[in-house]
């Protein structure tokens, strides 16, 4: 069932964040150098013996799923954190602490 409202998008996105996580820890994402420049290769967690080759926006992956145009399988998810060196332990968590956004508290506290 593909996503319907940008709410239930992001919620894939979501998932599909935590499923790229597990790839890098279970070291199924590999770096190599393609004529072009780095592309990653990953190994499928279901079928061992499939390989995708990930470059910048393409996946040879089953997953149809877009936002915008832009296809975003765990797969290329994978790629983006290890370019943009995400710590794993980021990965799921909040992006702001619980009453604080942009340097700024959020309302009164309360003692």
């Amino acid at each position: 069932m593909e996503p319907t409202t940008r709410i239930e998008q992001w919620e894939f996105v979501h998932r599909r964040l935590a499923r790229a996580k597990q790839l890098i820890e279970a070291g199924l994402l590999e770096t190599a150098q393609g004529e072009h420049g780095p592309v990653y290769l990953c190994r499928s967690q279901t079928d061992p013996t499939t390989i995708y080759v990930v470059q910048r926006e393409s996946c040879p992956c089953p997953d149809r799923f877009h936002i915008d145009g832009r296809k975003l399988c765990k797969h290329i998810l994978a790629r983006l954190i290890v370019e943009e060196q995400i710590p794993l332990a980021k990965i799921g968590q909040e992006p702001w602490p619980r009453h604080q956004k942009n340097g700024h508290t959020r309302g009164k506290e309360r003692p």
